[in-house]
């Protein structure tokens, strides 16, 4: 059939507006290849051409509907029923065959671009890395600060280390799962972000959009109260708060981090109510119960032992399962009556997308970074524990918190659907 102008068949237009449409769609696979390759020098070089076929690409789809309109096809009706079958068979074998000129196209493409990405991760770093903390400083990002060195003389590269606060770590990981996967925006946190936020409140992420690279710090919390408190020991403040339910109120990292389950979990084995203050992390939680504003903080030790120290806090227990060898005067809360346990954990997480070679780079980097004299030394006189679990431990590990905090937050109500 041929159309009312340009001598051009129905056929011939269906081809054309395969070609070229088929192919611009192709294109847009072809630049997310070119993302990871445009890191190097070739890649960058590969760039003018990319952007040249995939105009292109898009001016023969936009030409095949214009063309279609001139020509007045899609009045297919008017058209006996065998004659459609016939048209429509030899329609379906042409562009069949256009199908397979356009696949040897990408995969001459791809030959030439996949190599330009390879080469792109195994150059990799080639500029300072930034990692985001999403709490406030003061806690967590100390333990970071004191790996960074060990991990810049391995990498070759500074970290550069951001905190992005708020939301209960939601800002700082959503930050992370919105960026490049490249490699050069990377998250350090604690678990909490993984396995307790996304079960209790809804984010623009899930944990699938994250790939775990290892876990550096794996400590217990410590709770602890001012010299003026009303209670001395996990005794009294059991008894207390059972007789002044809600009344007692505690400071944490904030809503949903594993400082705030953490202390919902000693209040629910004490079978009394707590009321909870959040905060943009355990630093600025510590400053308000220093400055009165908060009964209790439960928290890391590294933040809450120089204030111990100097007499302005007193430690009533730890979260783990023994004593700490590095705070061996302190009892457990299972020690003082409250089966109640929490080990937390910290380490890396790279954007769902981030290419394998530099996967590989990092979970080689890190545990060699965590042999380091300076590292060990540095964690000791903070009072943490270094707990390295491999990516796929660390999964695991991700997966067993996942289904514990799960179980928690709907024991205790503590989800937005149950508020």
């Amino acid at each position: 059939m041929q159309g009312p102008a340009f001598g051009l068949t129905e056929e011939q237009v269906a081809h054309f507006g395969m070609t070229w449409g088929v192919g611009g769609l192709i294109v847009l696979m072809l630049l997310i290849i070119w993302s990871v390759a445009r890191e190097s020098k070739a890649g960058r070089m590969g760039s003018f051409v990319l952007f040249f076929v995939l105009a292109f690409g898009i001016f023969g789809f936009v030409m095949k509907q214009l063309i279609q309109w001139v020509l007045g096809i899609g009045c297919r009706d008017r058209l006996p029923l065998a004659g459609i079958l016939v048209n429509w068979r030899h329609k379906i074998l042409t562009e069949t065959r256009s199908m397979k000129r356009i696949c040897k196209l990408v995969a001459s493409f791809a030959a030439v671009l996949l190599p330009l990405a390879n080469a792109a991760a195994q150059d990799y770093p080639t500029r300072p890395i930034r990692v985001i903390v999403p709490y406030a400083s003061g806690g967590t990002d100390q333990q970071l600060r004191i790996l960074a060195p060990a991990l810049q003389r391995i990498l070759g590269q500074p970290l550069t280390i951001d905190n992005v606060a708020g939301g209960g770590t939601i800002i700082g990981a959503g930050t992370v799962h919105k960026s490049n996967p490249d490699g050069y925006t990377l998250l350090y946190t604690g678990t909490g972000a993984m396995t307790v936020i996304p079960n209790m409140t809804k984010t623009p992420y899930s944990r699938a959009d994250f790939i775990p690279l290892g876990n550096v710090i794996g400590t217990p919390f410590v709770v602890a109260v001012r010299p003026d408190a009303h209670f001395k020991s996990i005794a009294e403040m059991v008894t207390y708060g059972r007789a002044n339910s809600g009344k007692i109120t505690f400071g944490s990292a904030g809503i949903g981090t594993t400082t705030h389950m953490a202390g919902e979990a000693i209040a629910a084995a004490g079978n009394f109510r707590i009321l909870h203050v959040p905060y943009q992390g355990i630093g600025p939680a510590v400053t308000s119960i220093l400055g009165g504003n908060v009964d209790m903080v439960v928290g890391l030790p590294n933040a809450i032992m120089p204030h111990v120290n100097a007499g302005k806090l007193i430690p009533l227990a730890i979260t783990g399962p023994q004593r700490s060898e590095l705070m061996p005067n302190f009892m457990t809360v299972r020690e003082a009556g409250l089966d109640m346990t929490d080990v937390t954990k910290f380490g890396f997480f790279a954007p769902r997308g981030t290419p394998e070679a530099i996967l590989r780079k990092w979970t080689a980097a890190i545990p060699e970074a965590m042999k380091s004299p300076e590292f060990i030394d540095a964690t000791k006189k903070t009072f943490n524990s270094t707990m390295y679990l491999d990516p796929d431990q660390f999964r695991a590990v991700l997966d067993a918190e996942d289904r514990h905090f799960k179980k928690l937050i709907v024991d205790l109500k503590l989800s937005d659907a149950a508020k």
